[in-house]
Parts: structure tokens; sequence; C-alpha cells
């Protein structure tokens, strides 16, 4: 492969980190899929695990970038998920958080990528495109959730927030 398509070095470390962010984001969903089930919220639990599904194949969306610009791509570790929530507040909530860290992280590595590597900043975009519409679903869904302090409730409001997506 020409050396002209490899990525440069510092577009290489920037992106490993994107993905490997990425694949953060796949326990992190995984737990909060645990975390769901555990406490009956078995509709939230499915949509978790989706999402779980799709970082997973945002991460490999980067490792086949990577490897189809000629350079050598290293796994990282998946991180220990020790977190806790109480109720479905708490759970979209912490997705909400999650979602905003790694959308503000994907636009600074954007602005770095622009000056080093223009295809590697185009296929930044359209990363940066998916975590905005996620931080706008999550603030929807915290928005609806917020003030609920009932099982009950929950379980009402978790059929009308995920009746579409399951």
């Amino acid at each position: 492969m020409s050396e002209y398509y490899k990525l440069p070095q510092e577009a290489l470390n920037i992106i490993t980190s994107l993905a490997s962010l990425e694949y953060e984001q796949v326990a992190f969903y995984k737990r909060l899929a645990q975390q769901s089930n555990y406490l009956g919220y078995l509709r939230a639990e499915k949509y978790f695990m989706q999402e779980s599904i799709e970082e997973s194949q945002h991460f490999d969306k980067w490792l086949n970038y990577v490897n189809g610009r000629g350079n050598d791509f290293t796994i990282p570790e998946s991180p220990k998920q020790d977190d806790s929530h109480q109720n479905l507040f708490e759970l979209i909530e912490a997705a909400l958080e999650k979602e905003v860290e790694v959308s503000k992280y994907y636009a600074k590595m954007a602005v770095k990528l622009f000056e080093i590597d223009q295809l590697a900043y185009q296929e930044t975009l359209d990363f940066l495109k998916i975590q905005n519409e996620a931080v706008a679903i999550y603030t929807d869904y915290c928005a609806t959730l917020e003030g609920i302090t009932e099982k009950g409730d929950f379980l009402t409001a978790e059929h009308s927030l995920f009746k579409r997506n399951n």
C-alpha cells in the first residue's frame, strides 16, 4: 500500500483513541442492560443490548478504516464496568452523560484531524453526527422520566419509550 494513503501516526493515535472509546461503550451499554434486567426493566435491557451491538459496529468501522488505510491496529482492553443505578431515570441519565462525554471528545478530535488528515476528518464527522443524535434522544428520554419516583410509573414510561425501538 502506498505510504501516502497510510494514516500519519498522529492521526492513527487519534483514531485509536476514538475506536477505544467505542469499544468502551460496548461494555458500558452491556452493563446498563444487565442493570436494567436486574431492576426489572426488560425493554430497557433489550434497548441497551442493541446499543451495545451498535457501538461494536462503530468500533468495527474504525478497525476496518484503519486496516483499509494500511495501518496496524491494536484492539484495546475492555474496561471494567462497576457503576450501579437505582432506577430507569438513572440508567438513561448515565447513557446521556456517556454520550455527551463521547460527543465532546469526538468534536475535539475532529478539530485535530482536520489539520492532519482530511479523509480521517470526514470519517469522524459521520461519527459525530451519530453522537449528536444519541445526545438528543437521551435528553428527550431524561425529560420524559424526570420527576418519576414510583416503579410502576417507570415501567409505564419504559413501555412508551422503548416500544418502537425493540
